[in-house]
């Protein structure tokens, strides 16, 4: 019986350390950012094209040192070729021919070959062109991380103002069942009625549903975040901060559309499209390439190459090649202006880029003005109302306030509650956006 229950023992203390283990802590916003970069999926799919585009760099550079292949050719004649020799080279009568067959039934060549490009513009263009798409892969990765912070940061703030939100429907609802109680109490009395008994359960009730409905949107913004962060819904995580109730300020906005990294891809894109236009241009000219080239060649009336008593005959030579391309049907012509047309309209995406980030940059630092002050005058106005309603549940209580006074104040809190939340989180999406696009 001991022995059973130390073994239960040990699976409960086992099963709690794996739970404990699988438990995610993040204390600030910087935390979830480092996480979900060595995570979320589609970032780390990104971080590998850029180790694609360096290997495919490195394999461009590759052709412009010396290439050795070796190569072997085994050739059968089932009929060889006949040429015909006067027979007078053989002593034979004038004006007579004699059947002569060259070669054997059997070649076999066993070839080393040396090659290295001395004037090839295609491929030293090609090496920029591969260094060009390798800074693009990384520009997209910086913006697939920009587009992730900014979801992140989103979706963090939302899920630390739920919380806060919930903290107040947990005040709301525990301020009305005292409420409740003391209703329950003066009902009991005879002091009040039922009628105002039920309005009076009616506000607890509505603060339960409040709540309820606050548990249930923490759970999906805290899902959303999960999501991005490249954490299973299911996961137990933690995220500690509570929401700074001391507004930042943000002093001398200025945002730069050069920074950004939609504008800073686009500029990679083009230098990209030089190349491809300066290659295009450089297939006109000639390529010279040198090489070497040294065979061991066999020649058999019979299938008897690995045997050692047989003559092996030796063929080396040394040469240089030139290419000049004369006409490909004005291919090389029609490349060229589709070239030019691709960096054309990368150009008026990228005009397009400036504008759009230009007005966005603007427009953000205005709306985060304007979220600021009306912030402050809804902290202000919420105030306002909690004291309003405190008072009146004071002057309730003492009966001398109506139950319909009552409840038009506990109204004028909730639009108040409803309407600081609102700001509070417009003030909170303005301020990561523009910390972010710094």
């Amino acid at each position: 019986m001991k022995s059973v229950f130390v073994f239960v023992l040990f699976i409960v203390i086992s099963s709690s350390t794996a739970t404990s283990q699988a438990q995610n802590t993040f204390n600030n916003l910087e935390s979830c950012w480092e996480y979900a970069l060595e995570h979320h999926l589609p970032t780390l799919q990104n971080k590998e094209k850029i180790n694609v585009a360096h290997l495919q760099q490195q394999a461009t550079q590759g052709a412009l040192l010396p290439q050795i292949k070796t190569f072997a050719n085994l050739d059968y004649y089932y009929a060889l070729p006949v040429q015909l020799i006067p027979a007078e080279v053989f002593g034979g009568a004038a004006g007579t021919y004699r059947e002569l067959r060259f070669g054997t039934d059997y070649t076999l060549n066993l070839t080393a070959e040396l090659s290295l490009p001395i004037v090839n513009f295609s491929l030293w263009n090609n090496l920029k062109q591969a260094r060009a798409q390798s800074e693009i892969a990384q520009m997209q990765y910086e913006l697939q991380t920009h587009l992730l912070k900014e979801q992140i940061a989103k979706w963090y703030y939302l899920s630390l103002l739920a919380r806060y939100a919930l903290d107040i429907s947990e005040q709301n609802l525990k301020s009305s069942d005292t409420l409740y109680q003391n209703a329950q109490k003066r009902y009991a009395e005879g002091s009040i009625e039922k009628l105002e008994l039920n309005r009076i359960q009616a506000l607890q009730l509505q603060a339960s549903r409040q709540k309820n409905q606050n548990e249930w949107i923490l759970q999906q913004n805290q899902t959303q975040l999960k999501l991005w962060m490249g954490i299973p819904a299911e996961e137990n995580t933690i995220f500690s901060e509570e929401l700074n109730r001391q507004l930042p300020t943000l002093d001398n906005i200025i945002l730069d559309y050069q920074t950004a990294p939609e504008y800073r891809l686009k500029l990679e894109e083009l230098a990209l499209q030089s190349l491809l236009i300066s290659t295009e241009k450089q297939k006109r000219l000639p390529e010279i390439a040198l090489y070497a080239r040294y065979t061991q060649q066999a020649q058999r009336n019979q299938f008897d190459f690995f045997e050692a008593n047989k003559s092996w005959f030796n063929i080396g030579l040394v040469g240089m090649r030139i290419d000049i391309p004369i006409f490909a049907g004005f291919q090389k012509n029609k490349n060229i202006k589709k070239v030019i047309l691709q960096e054309k309209i990368t150009t008026l995406q990228k005009e397009q880029i400036v504008l759009e980030q230009k007005s966005q940059n603007h427009l953000l630092a205005e709306e985060h003005k304007k979220n600021t002050e009306n912030l402050l005058k809804v902290i202000e106005n919420y105030q306002l109302s909690e004291e309003n309603y405190h008072i009146a549940q004071l002057k309730y209580e003492q009966g001398l306030y109506s139950v319909d006074q009552l409840i038009t104040l506990y109204q004028e809190q909730s639009q108040a509650q409803n309407d600081y939340l609102k700001h509070l989180a417009d003030f909170w999406a303005t301020y990561t956006q523009i910390e972010i696009n710094k």
